[in-house]
């Protein structure tokens, strides 16, 4: 439905947590700080009327299943992370850190951060992940007996940087793989 993928202060969609929630949630569990003035930009940005683009979309709509159930987190809320995200970081307008920094995608991930998800938190990366990013998927990362995981998370930096910044299905399985490990 169009609602899962645009927002429009003051109409009813089919969202199940506030704007206000989302926002929280991005500070500390994104950002990983308590910083008001983030949270207070972070609703500024996703209280506006935006459009998640249909690249975006669609890439969202192939990962969700992979996360949907843990931590108890249902498809519904794993889509509104995800585009609330992609609007907080880079109102879907860029996919590389404005000022040089290192974050890439739509969901500003930092390649060092997806790096660190892959190497210490390949847990949440199963069997639907393998599925997706291994094989005969167009997402093709492994190379010889390597599963996906252990492919990406052998990569440089550099690499990965590369790859975040055009696949946009990997970058958001990394800005909601974020989520997901840091949820309580």
């Amino acid at each position: 439905s169009e609602d899962l993928f645009t927002s429009i202060p003051n109409k009813k969609t089919n969202n199940i947590m506030t704007n206000k929630k989302i926002a929280n949630d991005w500070t500390t569990l994104y950002q990983t700080s308590n910083d008001p003035k983030k949270t207070k930009r972070a609703l500024k940005a996703i209280n506006k009327n935006y459009t998640v683009p249909n690249e975006a979309k669609n890439s969202i709509d192939k990962i969700v299943p992979i996360f949907e159930g843990d931590k108890n987190l249902s498809k519904q809320e794993l889509i509104e992370y995800a585009n609330a995200i992609g609007q907080i970081e880079s109102g879907y307008k860029t996919k590389v850190q404005i000022g040089g920094g290192p974050a890439r995608s739509y969901w500003q991930v930092e390649p060092k951060t997806a790096l660190d998800l892959l190497n210490n938190s390949s847990a949440i990366f199963g069997k639907k992940f393998e599925e997706l990013f291994s094989g005969n998927s167009k997402y093709k990362y492994s190379a010889g007996n390597m599963t996906s995981v252990e492919y990406l998370s052998n990569l440089s930096e550099k690499e990965m940087s590369v790859i975040l910044k055009k696949d946009d299905t990997l970058a958001a399985v990394m800005a909601l793989g974020v989520i997901v490990n840091r949820t309580k």
